[in-house]
């Protein structure tokens, strides 16, 4: 219905002038709204299962347009709770036009969105959000959803998570209607869409060109400025170029590498510090990565000149011809070129540092002295406890917990159970089995257990406070118990500079656990039943990094409150011993890695080893010596949600070891850069180049083939894990391996074929010995499926694999070839990449028994084998 049409309507109806101008106003309003193209849905209720209750939802339908196309979300219409709009993740996100992955664990109630460069990452009631690893608050948790159509959903906040994607995110409230613009600008306006420093940028400045020795270099992508920077192609230009350096870039890292004649540079994304031949030096920019758009692809764009000149060669810059020339036949020679203008580190600095008060000074020492926690005792008779109970009175700094018994008690002993429970043990003492519930207090409950073996009754005190400081004392009678459990104490604040971070360490009596909030602006600490012993402070933080401000109040007597203001950008961590709580604040680009830890001094990157312990969700980095209280007062720093702990300790051979513990399988990779240790962590297919599954087979109780009292699992075994563990293990492999059994365990077939799916592997290998009815057969098969309909992106499968590795085992160990062959094995049958079974030879044939017994042999062969799936991998790439 047009306009036209409807004005007609209007002018025949018979009434009067006040009610023809309130028709028009309405036909008006809602051609407006038709020609809108939104529609706005009737406020009928819609019934929703969440937070363990049906709620009749009766707000706005909120629907979702992408580039002025709708996302049909009508099955699951987005939602309105307390201003915020919640989406389903995956019905918008993975829409068509979007195109994001996503993921969700509904173990751990984890959600993952990701769209090229950025990773969104939150967990279903909690506000916390980790944005590419960088820790932030949403308005809203998700929420998991179930809706009429009978599926649950989990819905996220629509604002936060777009924009965090770098989408411009528009809601227009009359319509119910998100508008979503692609964070990519209209290719009608001329440059380059370009993404870089988390964002996408439609680039139309300076488009440069290379010049080497005067002749231009044929480029892709061209160099572009960056605060007045030019950043060129690192590979193009000084490795696929007549420079010919050697170049490695290491994704998983972020770190550039160039090698030529004797200089090393090494560069590492968003960082202007290089190695060059390991000494330190400043560029003029950090190198990026940069996507394009146009070309789509990503490249490593350094800076030209600084590159140049690290490498011994004269650069100038043209601004004519908009051009970067370098000379290789002309030395650098210029100080202000030579990257010698690096700047020192901040030096270690303290920033204030308050101790405890004079008037607070004789009660701290004296509690601090307090040591009482066992009690000899002589009376041997039986004894019973008649009551368990808070003694009410006002204590300054202690509460009072009154056990009462029937006669004398005999001997009293105590410990803690854990950090938050202190056991104590009457002995020869009776109680019945029950639970004392306590006031708001140090202590939140009292449990007594009997033991009718030892005639012993133990005591276990919850506390609300751990580690409290605590003392027994007995009545005169000796028939009455007092536990004191006294209130922890500040001693001590000490705030600075130290290793890259600024540092606020709190010195007390017994351990601190504080209750953690904040803001945009401000990190909050607060301790419970903890007395500031300092005093309250204010102090400005003039020269400080990543924090402006420190106060201490006491909002009551016994309440500690420290409040931080922090510097935009910056992120914490937090760690604590027994009588310290350290909180760190640092620059948020350490995100680049997941883990970051303080190098101690003296220790070589050689000295530095690690073990993945994947069959358990953990991986383990050893220091040499005991390091353990270097790293107390260094926290390590973890940017990752996906890492639920990293603890150390020092193991039987006196080294340190870091245990990292994951909700999933997650590869790592370790890198040393001067006083720091360097972790990248992610999904195996994010951290590694190859990936393959070695699978030895038959163990536990199946032995396989046996023949001159040799068993087949053994053999295979010795070959696939404990000799070519060193092979694919070595630091010069780029092959990642998974091993399906680490001991003579029994695995199921299926379960050995579904190892390569698990862990993201790209090809699997499995390892036998053959046997036949004669001694005659003899050589090496290689077995695969043709049900396996695997490929991989390059094109290999299951047959090719097969075929390569029946020529290459031959030849490196003499072995007859007797060919690649189709069976269905299960464990190449039922597999979900490129897979193989290797039959290495007849344990039934005098000649292959004798080469496969040999240990010379079997190292031999493991060699060979991770020496052909490198072959298969350089002829047939991952891509990654």
């Amino acid at each position: 219905m047009n306009e036209r049409k409807l004005l007609t309507v209007a002018q025949k109806l018979n009434h009067t002038k006040s009610v023809k101008k309130y028709f028009i106003k309405v036909v008006l309003t809602l051609m407006i709204i038709l020609m809108s193209g939104a529609t706005v849905e009737a406020a009928s209720s819609l019934k929703l299962y969440y937070n363990k209750k049906t709620v009749n939802y009766t707000g706005q339908k909120v629907t979702y347009k992408y580039n002025s196309k709708a996302i049909n979300n009508s099955a699951r219409p987005g939602i309105i709770m307390n201003g915020t709009s919640l989406v389903s993740a995956y019905d918008v996100f993975t829409n068509k036009a979007i195109g994001a992955k996503y993921s969700y664990s509904s173990k751990s109630g984890v959600v993952t969105i990701k769209k090229d460069t950025k990773e969104v990452k939150m967990t279903v009631g909690s506000k916390t959000a980790y944005v590419n690893g960088v820790k932030k608050t949403t308005s809203l948790a998700p929420l998991l959803v179930k809706y009429p159509a009978g599926s649950s959903k989990v819905l996220v906040p629509a604002r936060f998570v777009f924009e965090s994607l770098g989408y411009t995110y528009n809601w227009q409230s009359n319509i119910s209607t998100v508008t979503i613009t692609s964070p990519v600008k209209s290719s009608a306006t001329k440059g380059l869409n370009l993404y870089y420093d988390n964002k996408w940028v439609n680039y139309t400045s300076t488009q440069g060109i290379v010049m080497i020795n005067g002749k231009k270099l044929p480029l892709t992508m061209p160099s572009i400025i960056i605060n007045n920077t030019a950043m060129v192609h690192a590979w193009r230009v000084f490795s696929y170029s007549s420079i010919k350096a050697t170049y490695n870039y290491n994704s998983s890292t972020g770190t550039v590498t160039l090698k030529k004649g004797d200089k090393e540079i090494v560069m590492t994304l968003g960082s202007k510090k290089a190695l060059v031949n390991g000494v330190e030096k400043t560029m003029s920019e950090a190198p990026r990565l940069v996507k394009s758009k146009e070309r789509n692809a990503s490249y490593v764009m350094v800076p030209g000149q600084s590159v140049t000149n690290f490498l011994g060669y004269g650069y100038k810059w043209n601004g004519t011809s908009k051009a970067s020339e370098i000379n290789t036949k002309v030395t650098n020679t210029d100080p202000e070129l030579d990257g010698d203008d690096t700047s020192p580190l901040n030096p270690e600095k303290t920033y204030v540092k308050h101790s405890i008060s004079p008037s607070m000074e004789v009660e701290f020492n004296s509690v601090k002295g307090i040591n009482k926690t066992n009690i000899p005792g002589t009376n041997y008779n039986t004894s019973s406890i008649l009551s368990v109970w808070q003694d009410g009175s006002s204590y300054t700094n202690k509460d009072v917990y009154v056990i009462t018994s029937s006669s004398p008690l005999g001997e009293i002993t105590s410990s803690f159970k854990n950090d938050s429970t202190i056991s104590v043990t009457l002995a020869n003492t009776a109680a019945s089995n029950n639970t004392y519930i306590m006031n708001d207090g140090l202590a939140s409950q009292i449990l007594t257990n009997y033991d009718p073996a030892n005639n012993n009754t133990t005591l276990d005190i919850s506390l609300n406070a751990p580690k409290a400081k605590y003392e027994l004392n007995l009545s005169n009678d000796l028939c009455t118990l007092y536990v004191n459990v006294y209130n922890n104490y500040i001693s001590e604040l000490e705030a600075g500079y130290k290793s890259g971070n600024d540092t606020i360490a709190i010195s007390s009596l017994s351990k601190l656990a504080p209750i953690i909030t904040e803001d945009s602006t401000h990190v909050y600490l607060d301790f419970k039943n903890t007395i500031n012993g300092i005093g309250t402070k204010s102090d400005q933080i003039s020269d400080g990094i990543f924090m402006k401000e420190i106060t201490v109040t006491n909002p009551t007597y016994d309440t500690t409150r420290i409040s931080i203001v922090k510097t935009s950008g910056s992120n914490y961590v937090t760690s604590s011993t027994d009588n310290k709580y350290t909180i760190s604040f640092y620059d948020e680009t350490v995100s680049n890695y997941s883990l970051m830890i303080k190098k101690p001094s003296g220790i070589d990157a050689s000295q530095i080893t690690n073990e993945d312990l994947y069959y358990n969700n953990q991986f383990k980095i050893t220091l040499p010596g005991d390091q353990t209280q270097f790293l107390a007062e260094n926290p390590i720093i973890n940017t990752n949600s996906v890492i639920t702990s990293v603890t150390y300790s020092l193991n039987q051979n006196g080294n340190t070891d870091i245990l990292v513990k994951t909700k999933k399988l997650q590869g790592y990779k370790v890198s040393v850069q001067n006083d720091s240790i360097k972790v990248a962590v992610g999904n195996p297919k994010d951290i590694y180049k190859n990936i393959v599954i070695l699978d030895a087979g038959h163990g536990g109780h199946d032995p396989g083939a046996q023949y001159g009292g040799y068993s087949e699992k053994n053999i295979n075994y010795k070959i696939l894990y404990t000799c070519a563990k060193k092979y694919f293990n070595s630091s010069d492999s780029n092959i990642k391996a998974y091993w399906t059994r680490r001991d003579d365990t029994f695995i199921t077939l299926d379960d050995r074929a579904a190892y390569a799916k698990k862990m993201g592997a790209d090809l699997f290998i499995s390892l036998h010995m053959n046997a036949a009815g004669s001694k005659t057969p003899e050589g090496l098969e290689v077995y695969y499926s043709s049900s396996n309909s695997s490929v991989s992106d390059s094109g290999l499968t299951s047959s090719k694999f097969a075929t390569i590795f029946a020529s290459q085992l031959s030849t490196k160990l003499d072995l007859i070839n007797r060919g690649a062959k189709n069976s269905a094995f299960v464990v190449v049958k039922k597999n979900t990449v490129p897979a193989i079974l290797i039959e290495l030879g007849f344990m039934t044939n005098s000649n292959d028994l004798n080469k496969m017994k040999s240990a010379t042999f079997q190292d031999k062969t493991a060699k060979a084998i991770y020496e052909s799936a490198a072959y298969v991998f350089d002829n047939y790439p991952t891509g990654r």
